[in-house]
Order: C-alpha cells, then structure tokens, then sequence
C-alpha cells in the first residue's frame, strides 16, 4: 500500500517535472500594430492545423482595463476574447485559413504584436520521463 502511493507520487512529481520542462516560443507575425480608440485590425493566416497565436499590448503606459479584443472571424460562432496586457489561443483553420480580428475597445491608442505561440519540450525531460516508467 504504502509503496504503491509513493510510486504514484514519484509518477505525479516526474509528469509534471516534463510538463514544466518544455519551451514556449513567440515566433513574430505582425510588429507595432498600432490601434487608434475603436479600430480595428484584421490578420489573415494560411494553416493546415490547429494554430496558437497570440498577441501583447506593448505601449506605455500599459492597458488598465482590457484594451483589445481579439475575434476569431474563421469560426461560426466568432469567439472573442478581451484582456489589458494580452492573451493566445488555438484557432482552427476553415478552408486552409484563420482570421482574427484585433480591436481596441478602449479610449486610448494601443500597440500590439501578434505571433505565433511554438511549444517544444526538451528531449531530456522526455527521456527521463520514459526511463522512470519503464523501470
């Protein structure tokens, strides 16, 4: 009993261990869109997969509400989502294409950039995980 709930702590500890181990890259899209109060942006990507892309209010001073609205116009149902400093999400593409719309729904001018969210894990991590379960 007592071995078995610390071979699952230890499976637990090493899972997460994996998790925490890997990389998020911010591959650039579109630098300093600048959004005057109200206007809006719209990017259009070519995909073939479920893609994460991101966007990040870098203007000073910073956002103190949420600022800008992201729309994915691919979907049918145009899920939005609004934050002060940013946010990423997977959008899945329709016809081999994804569009987003940014909007600053503020009073003051906003900067953003948008980029591209890559996720890799570090092979170590990996091997280490696989070598413990193994045994």
């Amino acid at each position: 009993m007592m071995i078995g709930m610390r071979i699952s702590i230890l499976l637990s500890l090493v899972f997460w261990a994996s998790v925490a181990a890997g990389a998020i890259r911010h591959v650039p899209i579109q630098s300093t869109v600048v959004l005057r109060a109200g206007e809006a942006y719209t990017l259009t990507i070519e995909a073939t997969a479920a893609t994460e892309i991101g966007w990040r209010a870098v203007q000073d001073p910073r956002c103190t509400t949420s600022c800008v609205r992201a729309t994915d116009l691919t979907s049918p149902m145009h899920y939005g989502i609004a934050t002060a400093l940013g946010a990423s999400q997977k959008y899945i593409p329709v016809s081999g294409l994804i569009s987003i719309e940014y909007k600053n729904v503020s009073t003051q001018p906003v900067t953003i950039d948008i980029y591209l969210v890559e996720r890799t894990c570090r092979r170590t991590s990996l091997h280490l995980q696989g070598s413990l379960v193994d045994r």
